[in-house]
């Protein structure tokens, strides 16, 4: 509302006058000055009653102002349909949690009263965060997207990308933490017999990362990445299905990659989730953060793996090395079946579980008044002129024959420095 000095907003009183095709006044709306973020505007609210007739009806926007010249008058008029019924959208597919700058897809199934779908007329779909659900008319108008219908599925189809640092729109300038949150994708629209479909509101979370395509990073478009999204060769708060660095220096803090497959670079991953690490000649430290769901955590050949802080989580093994260095302090490990896939380090599992068997089945075949000896433990050089067999041999008795029996226990090798390891259990004496 503005008068002719420019003024008017907050001094003017705006009343809508709502009449039928025939004349006859329904209904009289008195409207008020609107808050942040609308002003300028004046607003107001119109319940349509269950028994208004259903058809065409006219609203009449009568604004007055007392001014030193006089009163000040101005007429607006504006239509709208009320219709007989109204159809619905039981059911939106949408993602339960989307990543900022995602494209996520809609399906929106919506119903005429007796049940049947609607084919034909015009839907919108808008997505806004929660909080903004009361600017909903002004935002759908800037960034609503339109729905299609699709015979195949018999459902409304759109496409909507999440607001993100990367995308342009009524968002620009917002980040990544200020964009995260409960947001709402909101459908609504109207038949070509003017049924209309009342915002249906459906929730959906998004999560504070930037979403990128899968990647493969060099020294030619690293930089520019980073401009964006980070600074340097540092990259903050982004989420790849999968990500390849090759010959290259990188940064990632606060992220979250599928499969990190890094050739010939350095990359620091500080307080990341990675599901698995791929590193051919490479340096790759970890700080923080979590490695889970793969079948093994971290693949390193002719590499360098540097491991602080970080938990292990639902891995067959954590970790796979050839020809590399490992280093790892204050790890965790949860839901995983081996640490590493080294043949020694099972091999000295087997034996120590065969150990552990045999001597639980020689005390049980001693008498009470017997004591055991303790295991000993000879640890003797393989001799030189012996030639160790190439493949490891393990000879284990499934069990001692009497408790007199001394139990021997020998395995040989070559995986172990080529060396001979000797157990002994030695005859229990009385006393």
């Amino acid at each position: 509302v503005v008068n002719p000095w420019g003024l008017g907003s907050f001094t003017s009183q705006v009343m809508v006058d709502i009449y039928n095709l025939s004349g006859y006044l329904v209904a009289q709306v008195p409207l008020q000055p609107a808050p942040y973020p609308l002003l300028g505007f004046q607003i107001g609210f119109f319940t349509v009653p269950p028994n208004m007739p259903p058809g065409w009806y006219n609203a009449v926007f009568v604004a007055t102002e007392n001014t030193s010249t006089g009163p000040l008058f101005g007429y607006l008029n504006q239509s709208f349909y009320v219709a007989p019924a109204s159809v619905q959208a039981p059911l939106v597919v949408i993602p339960s949690f989307a990543f900022e700058n995602q494209w996520i897809q809609i399906k929106a199934y919506i119903l005429y009263p007796n049940g049947t779908p609607v084919t034909s007329g015009e839907f919108v779909a808008t997505l806004l965060p929660v909080q903004d659900i009361y600017n909903l008319l002004l935002l759908s108008f800037e960034t609503g997207v339109p729905l299609q219908y699709n015979a195949t599925l018999g459902a409304w189809v759109g496409y909507v990308q999440v607001p993100s640092i990367l995308s342009p729109s009524v968002y620009l300038g917002e980040g990544v933490y200020s964009l995260a949150g409960p947001w709402d994708l909101v459908v609504a629209g109207v038949t070509p017999t003017g049924l209309n479909l009342y915002p249906s509101v459906w929730p959906i979370y998004v999560e504070p990362f930037t979403y990128m395509d899968p990647t493969t990073l060099t020294a030619s478009n690293v930089s520019a990445l980073s401009s964006v999204i980070g600074s340097g060769d540092v990259l903050y708060n982004v989420y790849f299905p999968s990500l390849t660095l090759i010959g290259v220096n990188v940064t990632l803090v606060n992220s979250e990659v599928g499969q990190l497959t890094v050739i010939n670079s350095h990359v620091n991953l500080v307080n990341c989730n990675v599901s698995t690490i791929n590193a051919v000649g490479s340096t790759v430290a970890l700080n923080g953060g979590v490695v889970e769901g793969g079948t093994v955590g971290i693949n390193a050949v002719d590499s360098n793996v540097i491991v602080k802080g970080t938990e292990f989580r639902d891995l067959g093994y954590a970790f796979s090395v050839s020809h590399a260095s490992l280093s790892v302090e204050g790890a965790t490990y949860i839901n995983v079946g081996n640490i590493a896939t080294d043949e020694a380090s099972a091999l000295e599992q087997e034996v120590a579980s065969g150990v552990s068997e045999a001597l639980s089945q020689l005390i049980s075949a001693t008498p009470q008044s017997l004591t055991p000896r303790p295991l000993v433990t000879q640890l003797p050089s393989a001799p030189a002129a012996v030639e160790q067999p190439s493949q490891p041999l393990t000879a284990l008795p499934s069990s001692a024959n009497t408790a007199g029996d001394a139990l021997w226990l020998a395995l040989t090798a070559s995986a172990v420095a080529s060396a001979s390891i000797v157990l002994a259990l030695l005859r229990p004496r009385r006393g």
